[in-house]
């Protein structure tokens, strides 16, 4: 039994406690400190002595997770020698993993691997999954924990209280490790994941939100205005002594696949203008652009087919739906309309004078691209009242799926 020094590539260094062969397989165990690796050399050569080769050739974290089994197990009845076999049976040996940072870094680039899938948009790793895997790491730091296999549902609990925020926050966080934690777990890093399933589970609470609002048709005629005779100013010519100004007629192609058809931004991005089809009135949404990997074709509406048709006239040579440089030019746009913000407000907008048109919940939660129950429509999309504080009427849904291009186009002289 011997135990060396690691150092890899990464500049990663670990303890090496090689038990040598044992029952034909030779068992290397590695730890991040010297005294963790002759502990582990100590306590083999303790149960040697004590049980033979076949209990020494069980990990200290199988003779963990056996017992746990056993604890299961005898809840239905079965005693110590049925739960042995059936643990020999089904366990699956377990890998020697790296640091819990260094399991987080393969854990990121396997997502960044992943595909197209919204799970795996740039996004969603960057804003989201490395954020709050960061917190649990320098969490983990502060308390000593480096193994992926010490991250209990309690040690999780305790980080998700210790790190507050808002109760969707937390839910974020729980998401994320819970995602981190199973894709550790299929890949035999750890043998069961903590906080999965409904036992497990580890429970937030809900607050209270404030009502969920759309835009009125004043604001969306006063947006679709600036969007068809609008100018968006760009940067300085030194030669000419002057700003440049750039139309926005590029977001007509944005806007009419938010506002009237209901996608979402990451959506619009992913999809091909050859998924558009003005023939036959119609978009698809594909597994691999929508949110839940699931495909939707979504009709399109008199006044989407007008709106998609007037950019491929003014823009023919325009290649995706979302224009360049978007996100400064969105919010020029939004503030010379005079559009409050909000997140999703087109969503919300298209979600809310839908079904204020038609009263069938069942359709739009089809064309939103919805994969849970209908109460997520009405707890989280359709708004009962505009920003300007008006309530929702069919009246003004009607105006709403008539603001057409003729209907804006002398919007100056009404205002």
């Amino acid at each position: 039994m011997k135990i060396r020094q690691k150092r890899y590539a990464s500049g990663v260094v670990k303890w090496e406690a090689d038990l040598g062969e044992i029952n034909g397989r030779r068992v290397q165990r590695y730890f991040p400190t010297r005294e963790q690796a002759k502990e582990f050399v100590r306590e083999a050569q303790a149960s040697l002595k004590l049980h033979g080769t076949d209990a020494t050739f069980v990990s200290l974290a199988d003779r963990l997770l056996f017992t746990k089994w056993k604890e299961e197990l005898s809840k239905v009845g079965a005693n110590i020698e049925q739960a042995g076999i059936f643990f020999l049976k089904h366990h699956v040996p377990l890998k020697q993993g790296p640091s819990l940072v260094e399991l987080g870094k393969t854990y990121i680039c396997a997502m960044q691997a992943g595909g197209e899938s919204s799970l795996n948009a740039e996004k969603t790793i960057y804003s989201l999954k490395l954020p709050n895997l960061r917190n649990l790491f320098r969490y983990a730091e502060t308390k000593g924990v480096h193994d992926i296999r010490d991250l209990s549902r309690e040690f999780i609990e305790a980080w998700i209280s210790e790190a507050g925020g808002k109760a969707e926050t937390k839910k974020n966080r729980i998401r994320t490790v819970r995602h981190f934690l199973e894709w550790a777990r299929r890949s035999n890093y750890i043998p069961f994941n903590p906080i999965m399933g409904r036992d497990n589970a580890i429970a937030v609470g809900e607050e209270k939100k404030g009502d969920i609002l759309s835009y009125g048709v004043k604001e969306v005629r006063s947006l679709l205005y600036q969007v068809l005779n609008g100018q968006h100013r760009s940067k300085y010519n030194s030669y000419t002594d002057s700003y440049e100004w750039v139309s926005y007629r590029p977001f007509m192609g944005y806007i009419a696949a938010a506002l009237f058809c209901g996608m979402r931004p990451e959506e619009i991005k992913r999809t091909p203008l050859s998924n558009l089809d003005l023939v036959s009135r119609r978009i698809v949404v594909t597994g691999k652009a929508s949110k839940t990997n699931k495909p939707r074709v979504i009709e399109l509406s008199r006044v989407a087919t007008a709106w998609f048709r007037l950019w491929r006239r003014f823009c023919p040579e325009q290649t995706t739906l979302m224009p360049e440089t978007f996100p400064g030019r969105w919010r020029g746009l939004r503030a010379v309309s005079g559009l409050p913000r909000l997140h999703d407000g087109l969503r919300h907008t298209f979600a809310s004078m839908h079904y204020a048109e038609h009263q069938n919940a069942a359709q739009l939660q089809a064309v939103m691209g919805h994969d849970e129950t209908q109460d997520t429509l009405f707890a989280h999309y359709r708004a009962v009242k505009t920003t300007g504080g008006e309530w929702m009427t069919k009246k003004m849904a009607d105006e709403f799926w008539n603001l057409m291009p003729t209907a804006v186009r002398d919007y100056k002289e009404q205002k």
